[in-house]
């Protein structure tokens, strides 16, 4: 793994971790802000509403009561 690979030199470690974080790809831009953030998002959440108003509401299927965990793994 490059994090051992590069343990016996952090300068090299800390490069690899700003490549990976995407750090000095791209300059700032002035131009988005929080209030572009938020108008962005408004406008996508009224955009979502606006195309499902009609849809017809949501269904469920109860889930059984017998169900059961036992185990989780990945």
């Amino acid at each position: 793994m490059k994090v051992n690979a590069e343990r016996s030199t952090p300068r090299q470690l800390w490069q690899s971790v700003d490549v990976l974080m995407g750090r000095g790809l791209l300059p700032e831009s002035p131009a988005m802000d929080a209030c572009h953030l938020h108008r962005f998002f408004d406008d996508k959440i009224a955009a979502v509403r606006a195309a499902t108003a009609d849809a017809a509401p949501p269904t469920f299927t109860r889930a059984q009561t017998d169900c059961s965990m036992s185990a989780f793994t990945q």
